[in-house]
């Protein structure tokens, strides 16, 4: 069994007047949403991750470095290709997955991670894809080129773990 996770960044800084969108920050908040996020994985049992794909936004590395340690990532890489990409893109992105990799974490943005969730759960989801919220799904398609459905197993949204020290 496979499994994808699709995380959205924690919340982040609103723009400075001269700021781009991609050099912005995590504010005070996301940095505490991830914190519990990290904090929380390990009691859901979750399998190491093979592969981090991460959005090279420097709010989504952020998100990153706070969240990944606690799946014990073997490799983290930045891609500039998520940023603002279309869900149609970053699916494409996934069907290029070497098939060797059985547990892959993408930390990117909306709206192309929650659009892929849905089209690959194939119903609504629990809840909003806020910042910080982070879907587990598993994934029966062998080889990855043939990515077309999954079962969505978990959905941690921030304020699920919001009192979670």
């Amino acid at each position: 069994m496979r499994h994808l996770f699709l995380l959205r960044h924690a919340k982040a800084d609103k723009a400075m007047e001269d700021q781009d969108d991609f050099d912005r920050p995590l504010a005070s908040r996301g940095m505490r949403d991830a914190d519990r996020l990290a904090r929380v994985l390990p009691a859901q049992r979750l399998p190491p991750l093979d592969l981090v794909l991460c959005s090279s936004a420097r709010r989504t590395w952020e998100t990153c470095e706070r969240v990944a340690p606690a799946l014990s990532p073997k490799s983290v890489v930045a891609e500039e290709g998520l940023y603002a990409t279309s869900a149609s893109a970053l699916l494409s992105r996934l069907r290029l997955l070497e098939d060797s990799l059985q547990t892959v974490l993408v930390v990117g943005h909306n709206p192309s991670l929650e659009e892929v969730t849905r089209l690959l759960v194939g119903q609504p989801l629990p809840d909003t894809f806020s910042p910080g919220t982070l879907a587990v799904l598993e994934v029966n398609q062998r080889p990855w080129a043939e990515l077309a459905h999954a079962r969505l197993v978990n959905f941690l949204h921030p304020r699920d773990f919001a009192d979670f020290s």
